[in-house]
């Protein structure tokens, strides 16, 4: 076979496994943001304790190990409601939870892998438009 023939063969190859990976992300993320549309969000998360911060008064804890892209409670209501839970969210600006909106509102989501005991924060500055933005003397 000649080198130009394997080097297509490989280029398809290539092109095809790319595009499975990509529909295999998709479906991942189709079958979370389905997830995350019939979850009813008013449950309290066990998992998650309130304790005093180091940060700043008290804040939420977690109780057991969450890994990255972890459905932690609902923390925003459709009407732009701020849940208890989500309240006592402190400010990083290395955090280990976001926000992520979707019909039912906004859920607060493992960014990283959140070891059990660790306090579950968030950033500030990447919260929907009518949250308080930190103050700049905030660590």
């Amino acid at each position: 076979m000649k080198l130009i023939t394997k080097i297509l063969i490989f280029v398809i190859i290539i092109y095809i496994t790319a595009n499975i990976y990509k529909k295999i992300k998709y479906l991942q993320y189709k079958r979370y943001q389905d997830y995350l549309d019939n979850i009813d969000g008013e449950t309290i998360n066990t998992d998650i304790v309130i304790k005093d911060s180091s940060i700043h008064g008290v804040g939420l804890f977690a109780k057991k190990d969450f890994n990255k892209n972890d459905y932690l409670f609902k923390g925003i209501h459709p009407t732009k409601e701020i849940t208890h839970y989500a309240s006592l969210i402190n400010h990083s600006y290395k955090p280990n939870s976001y926000l992520l909106e979707n019909k039912n509102g906004w859920f607060v989501i493992a960014l990283k892998h959140i070891k059990n005991g660790d306090e579950i924060t968030a950033d500030y500055r990447h919260t929907p438009y009518f949250i308080a933005k930190p103050d700049p003397s905030w660590k």
